[in-house]
């Protein structure tokens, strides 16, 4: 067999694709009884396994008041409601596109800043500098599952008399100090999408230690119905069903188990790709434990040969899919042009962390096999980079 990478016309060393992430589900003798409850019942949403599985997530989560709601984002947009949020709203370029887009969509305005070139996550001293007379909230992210300086973050809000919500789309399985995340600033949204460690389907978590705020979106998310019609809000529908609690109830108890896992995965990244030239790993914060939702790594082109792109493709060719998050950057995606002028030259390591960070495949129940295989063909593809620069 040619040992080349496919990418330059050597036989794939793996002739079918290894995932590049899969949801770590129950068996389905553990689901079994519980979806026979809720087919013989009719109760296929507001029952008791959403109940069940909203005290579940608030035990674990060492906080107070928790709802099921149907998605992340909409969670996100649900909790920017109940705060009251208006005018600008500081959040990371570098981060999924609901983190802004949800600022966008209530009629505010979205300031980005730049980040932290170590950790990825938002840089508490850009967030200072961009707070106006027109600032309300800052919005920040555990970006991959690490955990941004939340008490940086929570002091700034503090003295500037701002809210602070974390969008912690990736953070079960985070550590913040030995803390499970899902207490800090007035909130916090959780998803539990296919990729994530407690993987629902579709659905998100929101989290908080007001019971004002709870109690707004309990009603909220009934179209601010609170039972007889006359609505007190106008809210939306933004429920989860009992079929996804009923998922997100058996994976909770699993969670501490994958994330492990995940951060054992991690380690064999990194120990095995370490001395490799010109591969850089995200750093976290001492202390703290990533849920390694996603494993990053930037790639300098001149140390190791190649450039992001290309390295993405010869991956692809041996069997192996990646991800480019995130790329292009709130900053410069085309819906908001219309604030190009504000960042020109400002948001220099976003730009850089997009143009040169590659996820690699990650998921719960991931074999050493696989991690080895996909180490393999990184080091197969640089040794052979010279002639796939050709």
């Amino acid at each position: 067999m040619n040992n080349k990478p496919a990418l330059i016309g050597g036989e794939s060393e793996f002739p079918r694709s290894i995932p590049f992430a899969r949801p770590t589900l129950p068996p389905f003798e553990e689901l079994e009884q519980g979806l026979r409850d809720i087919v013989e019942s009719g109760m296929v949403t507001k029952g008791k396994y959403l109940k069940e599985y909203e005290k579940a997530i608030s035990d674990m989560l060492e906080t107070p008041y928790c709802l099921g709601v149907v998605n992340c984002t909409m969670g996100l947009f649900m909790l920017l409601k109940a705060l009251g949020i208006k005018g600008e709203v500081i959040v990371p370029s570098f981060t999924f596109m609901s983190s802004f887009h949800v600022i966008e969509l209530l009629g505010l305005t979205p300031v980005f800043v730049d980040c932290e070139k170590d950790t990825f996550t938002i840089d508490p001293q850009k967030v200072e500098e961009a707070i106006t007379p027109e600032t309300s909230a800052i919005m920040a992210v555990s970006i991959f599952g690490n955990p941004p300086d939340i008490k940086s973050l929570e002091d700034i809000a503090g003295r500037h008399n701002l809210k602070f919500i974390m969008d912690s789309a990736h953070s079960f399985g985070t550590l913040y100090y030995g803390r499970p995340m899902g207490s800090y600033g007035d909130g916090e949204v959780f998803s539990t999408s296919a990729t994530k460690l407690v993987a629902t389907g579709e659905g998100g978590v929101i989290s908080t230690k007001h019971k004002e705020i709870y109690e707004f979106i309990k009603i909220f998310r009934e179209y601010g119905n609170t039972g007889d019609y006359n609505c007190e809000v106008a809210g939306i529908n933004g429920r989860l069903s009992e079929f996804h609690a009923l998922l997100g109830l058996k994976a909770v108890p699993k969670l501490e188990e994958m994330a492990l896992a995940r951060n054992h995965i991690a380690k064999t990244y990194r120990e095995n790709l370490t001395n490799m030239p010109g591969i850089i790993f995200q750093k976290i914060r001492d202390g703290c434990r990533s849920s390694y939702k996603d494993f990053a790594v930037i790639i300098d082109d001149i140390q190791f040969g190649l450039n992001r792109d290309t390295l993405a493709t010869a991956l692809l060719a041996e069997g192996i899919p990646t991800r480019k998050y995130f790329h292009p950057p709130g900053h410069l995606q085309k819906v908001y042009r219309k604030y190009k002028d504000r960042y020109t030259g400002r948001l220099e390591v976003t730009e850089y962390l997009s143009k040169n960070s590659l996820i690699l495949p990650v998921y719960s129940h991931m074999s050493p096999d696989t991690v080895r295989k996909i180490v393999n063909a990184v080091e197969k593809i640089y040794r052979f980079a010279p002639e796939i620069r050709k």
